[in-house]
């Protein structure tokens, strides 16, 4: 069953990495070092593929962002290998 807002878990970690990349930018800044983190919103992958995944669940989940749309595992991958060049 999917609850909507999720778990207290996911959004608590995410929220703590981007503060901790945000505290290691500034501190390895001034030496020259950048600090990036991935923070991907709603991402459609075999993952979350499941009998709670119907499609008015996954429609309810796309209209919560402000792009009205899903990523992909791809458009993850992208943007981590741009960081990476």
């Amino acid at each position: 069953m999917y609850v909507q807002g999720g778990s207290l878990l996911y959004p608590t970690t995410k929220g703590a990495i981007i503060q901790m990349t945000k505290a290691m930018a500034a501190q390895h800044g001034p030496e020259g070092i950048r600090v990036n983190c991935v923070c991907p919103g709603p991402v459609y992958t075999p993952m979350v593929q499941g009998e709670w995944m119907t499609d008015a669940v996954r429609r309810a989940r796309i209209n919560r962002t402000m792009l009205k749309t899903e990523g992909t595992g791809w458009d993850v991958g992208y943007g981590e290998t741009w960081l990476a060049i």
